[in-house]
């Protein structure tokens, strides 16, 4: 029989997030020394709403520069709170 492809394509639908910029209204930026992967997986597990994460190399190689754009103002809120309890 034919090889089935509908595994990868289900795959790639998933990864594929719908995320425009014009949902995503409420956003926060900030450097940090903090672990990114920390708050990565946060969003993923604690937003209702649709989040986009930007990471960038600062001047100061000791931190990166973050940008997260929120589609409810209630997940940025929530975030705040989270950073702060954050060990770094």
């Amino acid at each position: 029989g034919r090889p089935r492809h509908s595994a990868i394509q289900q795959n790639q639908s998933q990864e594929k997030r719908d995320v425009e910029m014009s949902d995503l209204a409420y956003g926060i930026k900030f450097q940090t020394s903090k672990q990114v992967s920390a708050m990565e997986d946060w969003l993923q597990k604690s937003c209702s709403g649709k989040t986009l994460l930007n990471i960038g190399l600062s001047d100061d190689l000791r931190k990166k520069d973050v940008e997260i754009f929120f589609e409810k103002t209630q997940d940025r809120d929530r975030f705040k709170d989270f950073y702060k309890s954050l060990p770094g």
